[in-house]
Parts: C-alpha cells; sequence; structure tokens
C-alpha cells in the first residue's frame, strides 16, 4: 500500500481575535440599524425594574440610531422588503 499524500500544515482558521473583532462589529451594527426599534419595545414593557433596565440599555442606541438616521435606512429596507413579497416584523 502506498502512502497517503498529505498536504503541508496550513493556516486555514482565523485567529481568536479577529473573530471576536468581526461579531462585535457585526453586533454593534445590528444595534445601530434597531436602536429605536429597541427602545419603542423597551418601552411596551411592563411598569417595573425590568422596564427601567431595558429602556437604560436601550435609549443609547436608539440616540445614536437617529444622529446617523441609520433608523431610516432600516425602514427603507423592510418597505422594499414588503413591496417584493417578504415577511417583515416591525
Amino acid at each position: 500500500m502506498e502512502p497517503i499524500p498529505t498536504c503541508p500544515a496550513t493556516r486555514a482558521t482565523k485567529p481568536p481575535r479577529a473573530v471576536h473583532l468581526a461579531v462585535a462589529v457585526g453586533y454593534l451594527g445590528l444595534l445601530i440599524l434597531n436602536g429605536v426599534q429597541l427602545e419603542r419595545a423597551a418601552e411596551r414593557l411592563e411598569y417595573g425594574p425590568r422596564r427601567d433596565l431595558a429602556c437604560a440599555m436601550a435609549r443609547p442606541f436608539a440616540t445614536l440610531t437617529r444622529a446617523l438616521h441609520a433608523h431610516g435606512l432600516r425602514d427603507r429596507v423592510a418597505a422594499w422588503a414588503q413591496k417584493v413579497g417578504l415577511s417583515v416584523r416591525s
């Protein structure tokens, strides 16, 4: 039997720091695009400490979303998705 040929060791995976950075940037982007909706959802919660915490956590992202006008981008994408027949939750 002939030995199975092997390829030299290559580093095909990304270092953990790069992966963590990419995930963090992705989540930050999602928070910026959905800040206003997060704030609205927090305001609909039942009064109490959970609502206070949710509002306090969502408010900075909602402010940033409004300052960057990112909520307009999200609304336009949602309107387009509904126009082409995709289901969109608001």
